[in-house]
């Protein structure tokens, strides 16, 4: 038996082939997603420890914004804090978001998703003694008129160091000429992942950032040889104001890794609705394949139940077939899987998330879901066909016509028309209820309903057929009518070849609708929201110069300019 369905897949390889393109889709998508997503957490939690001190100061609760802080911290509290106990330095730190690199080309380098930061530099270590920013060529800026860029960017922009650079900032001063004195990156190897670091000296920055003040936005806390982190911090916290916190460099890397990862969920939550998409066309198909196939051999199969096989054995065939079909289909997939991060990561370097110089991560969880869902989908679809096949009577092969024994269509269309239901009403409660995770809840109930409407299609699609048949016998005459009662002769094999192109037209319209709707709300909603002619926005997203105004409203024309400014919040954890 083993022998004979090794023989039979051969003997149909192209065929099987073809009918696991899907699944090979839906492993390559779940593949790359979550080869993409360990690759990302890699990265940026790698990244995040390199950029935290062993203890970090800052103001309470502003570990929860990714952005930098408005809030500064006196210079003075440095000297309390080099008095604790286990500390072996304190530097202060000024960040800044929205400091802008002006290439030789006239355009801004980065800026789109990664933040373009600017602040001063300090050479203390990271948490653990890991590595962080070096100098790596020329100098440190020393004045006013002087800065440092991290390597990519100075590489990205065209610049060497003596060259003068272009910035563009939202501070009071909107743009600078400066000096590229430095060149800093990780002198390991290791990347910003996109971002751009503009240096100053420790006074320039205090004076675009803080608006003068002798304050930092905040402390890095070295320990000493042989204090923990949780030690220093608890030592720490004891001379702190209230309005201080003091956290461990792993909270604190572990903290905004997570908060930025969560943000960039969407691509592997996108991928994985497309693999889950295809995984369903692809069970369509397996099991239209199977149940073809299985029908064609119904005369070899009923052959082999009359030399003594059982029904168990004839079963366990075709699922042996399933079985080397979902493995090349994983095989395959994962190949994919791997080209698809590739391409990935190539788009997102074009928008300034450069993955580039950190390492494919390849974990064997990936491995395990790729073979798990290939193999599963492939046996799970090959299931009914290959039931069937254990009612074939061994008399069969005696028979000029053999056919598969069919069961009644009532108790398909029940079932569903009750998935029919059963989705609706996840869909309803999802858009008019509030349920915990609603989204969840809303793509349940659309799979329900397409998976409703194709059990029942063979009922459902009778009277469609039925016309269908009768048109082509008129317009086609003896072709057509041999057409129409070929389209009528298996209404379960009709309506699982329509099934898998229902799929796929539903996942076009609802991408249309979605994105026509979106549209037209957005046109809604600035149509009854904006009474002003112009906007002036930084086409970042993100903040600019107030002087932009003041220039704005020296133009000869402009009668009135309201200046809006827009900040996340939490409230009560949300």
């Amino acid at each position: 038996m083993l022998r004979a369905a090794l023989k039979s897949l051969l003997g149909r390889k192209v065929r099987l082939l073809m009918s696991t393109f899907a699944i090979v889709l839906g492993v390559g998508f779940v593949g790359g997603s979550l080869i993409f997503g360990d690759t990302l957490n890699r990265s940026f939690t790698a990244l995040f420890a390199s950029t935290v001190g062993d203890v970090v100061v800052r103001p309470a609760g502003s570990g929860d914004n990714l952005s930098s802080s408005t809030v500064s911290i006196p210079a003075e509290l440095q000297a309390d804090l080099e008095t604790v106990e286990g500390a072996a330095r304190v530097d202060g730190n000024i960040t800044a978001v929205g400091i802008y690199v002006i290439g030789d080309n006239g355009q801004p380098v980065g800026g789109n998703g990664p933040p373009a930061l600017g602040g001063n530099y300090t050479d203390a270590p990271a948490g653990h003694g890991l590595e962080g920013l070096d100098l790596l060529d020329g100098r440190l800026p020393e004045h006013e008129g002087e800065i440092a860029l991290d390597e990519l960017t100075a590489d990205k922009a065209g610049y060497d160091i003596g060259d003068t650079v272009p910035l563009v900032t939202t501070t009071k001063v909107p743009e600078m000429e400066v000096e590229l004195v430095g060149i800093i990156g990780f002198s390991e190897g290791g990347s910003l992942n996109g971002a751009t670091f503009t240096v100053f000296d420790t006074s320039t920055a205090q004076q675009l950032f803080l608006e003068g003040k002798d304050a930092y936005n905040d402390y890095w806390v070295t320990a000493e040889d042989g204090v923990t982190q949780e030690e220093l911090r608890d030592r720490v916290a004891e001379v702190l104001p209230d309005d201080l916190e003091a956290v461990t460099g792993d909270d604190a890397a572990d903290e905004a890794a997570t908060q930025l990862i969560d943000q960039l969920s969407f691509i592997t939550t996108f991928l994985l609705i497309f693999a889950v998409i295809a995984l369903v066309v692809g069970s369509f198909l397996i099991v239209n394949t199977f149940s073809i196939l299985v029908a064609q051999r119904s005369r070899e199969l009923a052959l082999l139940r009359a030399l003594g096989a059982s029904r168990r054995q004839v079963k366990g065939m075709v699922l042996l077939e399933a079985f080397v079909l979902g493995l090349i289909g994983a095989v395959l997939g994962l190949g994919l899987g791997v080209l698809l991060f590739v391409g990935i990561r190539f788009a997102f370097s074009q928008f300034g998330l450069d993955l580039a110089s950190t390492p494919m991560v390849f974990a064997p969880s990936t491995v395990l879901a790729a073979f798990a869902i290939g193999v599963g989908v492939t046996m799970f679809a090959a299931w009914l066909p290959a039931r069937r096949t254990g009612r074939i009577p061994p008399v069969a092969a005696l028979r000029d016509d053999v056919a598969l024994p069919e069961t009644t269509l009532r108790r398909r269309f029940l079932g569903g028309a009750l998935a029919v239901l059963v989705g609706a009403g996840m869909i309803a409660l999802a858009l008019f209820g509030d349920p915990p995770r609603a989204g969840y809840v809303l793509g349940i109930g659309a799979l329900a309903v397409l998976l409703g409407v194709a059990s029942a299609s063979p009922v459902l699609g009778r009277p469609v057929v039925a016309a269908a048949a009768a048109l082509f016998r008129r317009l086609h005459g003896t072709v057509g009518q041999l057409a129409g009662q070929n389209l009528q002769r298996n209404p379960r094999r009709t309506a699982a070849t329509a099934s898998a192109l229902m799929i796929g037209l539903a996942l076009c319209t609802t991408m249309a609708i979605v994105g026509s709707s979106a549209k037209a709300s957005v046109d809604e909603a600035v149509a009854e929201n904006f009474v002003g002619d112009y906007v002036v926005s930084n086409v970042f997203g993100v903040g600019f110069s107030p002087t932009i105004a003041d220039r704005a409203a020296e133009i000869d024309g402009v009668e009135t300019i309201t200046r809006f400014r827009t900040v996340y919040t939490k409230v009560e954890g949300r």
